[in-house]
């Protein structure tokens, strides 16, 4: 079993355009090699309005290895809205 890890973290829209729907993929990698270890994605389904910043908080499932390590974020997709 994976332990249960909570992300809190904000989500920065540095473009004019409103997104919503965002999903987000979790590395965590080696300190050494940066190889990955594990990784997951999170589903925030919440607007993002144009230059701004909404914060969220979500359980993840993930492995962290026994030797140093950290984890990266990254956007992996979001849909754009047309009108709100």
């Amino acid at each position: 079993m994976r332990p249960v890890w909570v992300v809190s973290e904000g989500i920065h829209n540095a473009t004019w355009l409103s997104v919503k729907d965002v999903r987000i993929q979790i590395h965590v990698v080696y300190k050494s090699s940066n190889k990955e270890a594990d990784s997951g994605l999170i589903d925030v389904d919440t607007v993002v309005p144009g230059e701004s910043t909404v914060p969220f908080s979500r359980e993840l499932h993930l492995s962290p290895p026994k030797q140093p390590w950290e984890w990266h974020a990254e956007a992996w997709e979001a849909k754009i809205v047309s009108d709100l």
